[in-house]
Order: structure tokens, then sequence, then C-alpha cells
């Protein structure tokens, strides 16, 4: 599917077993992968994986910040707005 970024260039996007591959307009190839096991999303970008975020046993959320730090916040929009504070704007769906 062809899915029009905010940067106004569409990305090619291909469900797989565990998330997502998402192609870029200049070829760069991205995966956004579910773990069930860990309740997680990672990203792997040129061949490295982080962790971007995690489903805990109590309702919240975890998120991984781009310096390694860990932010805990409950599902709903006051957790969504403090994780944009925090990492300066931009937009953050998460599903289970």
């Amino acid at each position: 599917q062809q899915v029009l970024g905010s940067d106004g260039r569409y990305y090619a996007v291909t469900t797989t077993k565990n998330g997502y591959e998402v192609k870029s307009p200049t070829g760069e190839m991205s995966y956004f992968t579910y773990d069930k096991k860990k309740d997680a999303w990672s990203l792997t970008q040129n061949g490295q994986t982080r962790e971007l975020f995690r489903f805990n046993q109590d309702g919240t959320i975890t998120t991984v910040l781009a310096e390694g730090e860990q932010l805990t916040v409950t599902p709903d929009e006051a957790g969504l707005y403090q994780v944009r504070t925090v990492m300066g704007g931009g937009y953050f769906f998460a599903m289970r």
C-alpha cells in the first residue's frame, strides 16, 4: 500500500507476519516488528534494531527514548501528550 508521509512523499508499506516493511521513496528499508512474547514493537533500520515501546502487565506503556532512556506512561491522551512533550512533537500510534 502506498502511504503519504508527513513529508509529502509516498512510502510503500507492506504488512508482514510480525509487523510492517516500509520502503522510502529513496529505496531505504525500515521494518516495524511486533514481538508477542515481549509484547513490544521494534524498529530495524540499516541493520540496527531498537525497541520502540512495550505494553506492560499493569496497562501502562514503556517507550524507549532516542538516548536509550525509558518513559512509562498511561495509554491515553495524557500519556501520549507526555511522550510528545519529551520527544519534541510528532505522531505516535500504538496497537495490540
